[in-house]
């Protein structure tokens, strides 16, 4: 115990980031290096709040976010386009493939109306990828979470290496180009945002 009347000497500035004591450690009651403990352990105490994620990465930029909402915009209208307008659909992969918008019509009339419903279901299918692309995006990946930027990419991997591996063996190679252009839409935002795959949402929190 330190004797009575005894008075430490207040700290050196810039100690402490300031000359003046600590209005929340009793300094009296304790000894000098006690009471200099006391300040940085409480010190310590109010240098992060609670909850607050340390070290993560900040949410993708605007940009990047807003071109793939709008790329999977386009997956939603291109699979509404393969649903109610069979005929230009067939005319567009007509022209792709056999560099003439009629020539899939001269098939047949069973022929054609089975591709306009392997069209329709493939519609579908975008439709629902779509909107399912754009929700992820908006909700979860603008906020920097690494779950959504691993939905996104393994969904387009998923679809990319099936569809343009058949079509090259299957000989149609002008659809397996089509699939490269879209796979490079996703492809640039998402190399730009792949920072957030370093975020694991997990939250330091500082101890008392």
């Amino acid at each position: 115990q330190p004797h009575r009347g005894t008075r430490c000497r207040p700290p050196l500035r810039g100690q402490f980031g300031t000359g003046k004591s600590l209005p929340f450690v009793r300094r009296h009651n304790l000894p000098c290096h006690c009471a200099s403990n006391a300040s940085h352990s409480k010190l310590g105490s109010f240098v992060l709040p609670r909850n607050v994620p340390v070290s993560a990465n900040p949410p993708p930029s605007t940009l990047w976010i807003n071109w793939l909402l709008a790329v999977a915009g386009g997956v939603v209208a291109f699979g509404l386009v393969l649903v109610l307008a069979p005929s230009i659909a067939r005319q567009g992969f007509s022209l792709l493939v056999y560099a003439s918008t009629g020539h899939i019509d001269s098939f047949g009339q069973e022929p054609v109306r089975y591709i306009s419903l392997a069209h329709a279901v493939i519609g579908g299918v975008m439709v629902g990828w779509g909107v399912a692309l754009f929700y992820v995006t908006k909700s979860l990946l603008a906020r920097g979470e690494r779950i959504a930027w691993n939905l996104v990419a393994l969904s387009v991997g998923a679809w990319f290496v099936p569809d343009t591996s058949y079509s090259l063996l299957s000989g149609y190679w002008q659809n397996a180009m089509l699939n490269t252009a879209f796979l490079a839409l996703f492809a640039l935002p998402l190399w730009a945002t792949r920072g957030v795959r370093r975020n694991d949402g997990s939250q330091e929190t500082p101890s008392k």
